[in-house]
């Protein structure tokens, strides 16, 4: 089985993407103790197939709670323990539950390659959160992070699972056109949805978009400040383009929004310590 159908079997889909991106900017996994931002790769691919001596991984059960959106680490049944009062010391592979904000000192400078795949978008403190990802990192270590879909895209409200009589809707099937999220508030959305949507389900989804904690609302210009101020020696920023917007949308925004760069799915953010 290659590496891409391993990844396919736990349902992993643009993890592999995003992980062999990161390898080929920042080397390869073997013999290194890795701390992964907003979830936990699959011990069978990380460290048996690509040779990671370690991998921690950290996530929030309250962002799934609150998402209600799939757990991948719970699905392909990777270990998880509270961060309250774990010692990583004799640790291999395991998912921990809490916030990076709160990891104790002695992760500090231990780890080797800090990655991070679609989270950051979901991540409140984007400048704290950086900052501990430089301070994980030994000298010399690498990091490497996802974001995307942020915010300012054409589907930044990462709209997670809603179901209607049946109907399913998410970021990818989402019940209003790209970028309406940005050109309506949260008031006018409900009114439209509630055209053909019962207004329960229309208020659920405004909520999602414009109050739920799951996401963050960071334009491309607070991912940016925030790498600049992270302690590292070297930055490279990757901008992901996002499709096409028309001009009568752009301009709806802008009105909205005041300027902004509104041409990007995501970020690609690589580093060293």
């Amino acid at each position: 089985m290659t590496l891409i159908e391993k990844f396919q079997a736990f349902g992993l889909s643009y993890h592999y993407d995003h992980l062999t991106t990161a390898i080929s900017h920042c080397g390869p996994l073997t013999g290194k103790r890795v701390f992964e931002i907003g979830g936990c790769l699959p011990r069978e691919i990380v460290c048996d197939e690509l040779g990671a001596s370690m991998w921690l991984g950290i996530d929030h059960s309250d962002y799934w709670e609150i998402s209600g959106d799939d757990n991948p680490s719970n699905r392909i049944g990777v270990p998880r323990a509270p961060l309250d009062g774990f010692y990583f010391g004799d640790a291999e592979h395991i998912c921990l539950d809490g916030d990076i904000l709160n990891l104790p000192a002695s992760f500090m400078q231990a780890f080797d390659f800090v990655f991070s795949t679609s989270a950051l978008e979901h991540v409140a403190d984007l400048k704290g959160t950086l900052q501990i990802a430089a301070n994980l990192l030994k000298r010399g270590g690498s990091f490497f992070a996802v974001a995307m879909p942020i915010w300012p895209s054409s589907r930044g409200h990462h709209l997670p699972p809603i179901t209607c009589d049946n109907e399913s809707f998410s970021f990818l099937n989402p019940p209003f056109p790209d970028w309406a999220h940005l050109t309506m508030d949260a008031e006018e959305m409900i009114e439209e949805l509630s055209r053909w949507l019962p207004h329960e389900t229309a208020r659920q989804i405004a909520y999602m978009c414009y109050e739920s904690p799951h996401i963050n609302r960071a334009f491309v210009e607070d991912y940016e400040e925030a790498f600049l101020l992270a302690p590292f020696s070297e930055r490279n920023l990757i901008r992901v383009p996002d499709r096409p917007i028309a001009g009568d949308i752009r301009e709806k925004i802008i009105s909205r929004h005041g300027e902004h760069r509104l041409d990007q799915y995501g970020i690609c953010l690589s580093a060293v310590r």
